[in-house]
């Protein structure tokens, strides 16, 4: 298989805010990556150097806009922003302890854990119209970058949603990708869009 062929898709996560920190839901809200999250984020920048990423894309704002800003001025490649790259919207529940949820709503909480795409937050976004948007705008950067290595920087639901759409998983597995400790994967994608 040529080099040309072939795409590598870096997907990052998101350096964490003070609101993941406390176990609050953060969404797509607009937030800053905590200090506590510099050095992580400082050492995933590290670690990133050898893969020689070409580009690097995130949402527009939050801690996918700011990590992406980091490890962008480490590797001094550019960054891009692609609004289709947001955090899932989870409306109304977004600042709320995860406990005050499934203490109001135990049962819709419990749903939305085993079935994360029965359930829609309260104004906000179901989780297959995350994985749609997700896997066009990936898509898309893969056929403009074909041949390239591409970073891709999203907050925690949207990382663990990216990924199961490059690992044949079903929108059930979110949430235990979801408690995976935060680190970066990389797939390698065929010029057809196949990941191998």
């Amino acid at each position: 298989m040529d080099e040309i062929d072939i795409t590598r898709l870096i997907l990052i996560p998101a350096g964490p805010s003070c609101w993941e920190m406390e176990n609050r839901l953060v969404g797509n809200a607009d937030l800053p990556v905590c200090p506590e999250s510099f050095d992580q984020v400082n050492r995933w920048a590290e670690q990133l150097k050898s893969t020689g990423i070409n580009i690097l894309y995130s949402g527009p704002s939050g801690p996918a806009q700011e990590t992406a800003r980091m490890i962008a001025g480490a590797l001094r490649v550019r960054h891009r922003t692609e609004k289709d790259l947001s955090e899932a919207n989870l409306g109304l529940w977004q600042g709320m302890f995860l406990e005050e949820i499934k203490r109001r709503h135990p049962k819709v909480y419990r749903q939305w854990l085993d079935q994360p795409d029965s359930v829609t937050p309260p104004e906000g976004e179901r989780m297959v119209r995350v994985q749609e948007r997700l896997e066009r705008c990936v898509s898309r950067m893969v056929k403009k970058h074909q041949g390239q290595i591409v970073g891709v920087v999203l907050g925690q639901i949207a990382l663990s949603v990216a990924r199961i759409s490059r690992e044949k998983r079903t929108i059930t597995a979110v949430w235990q990708l979801v408690k995976e400790p935060l680190t970066w994967h990389e797939y390698v994608i065929k010029c057809n869009g196949v990941s191998v």
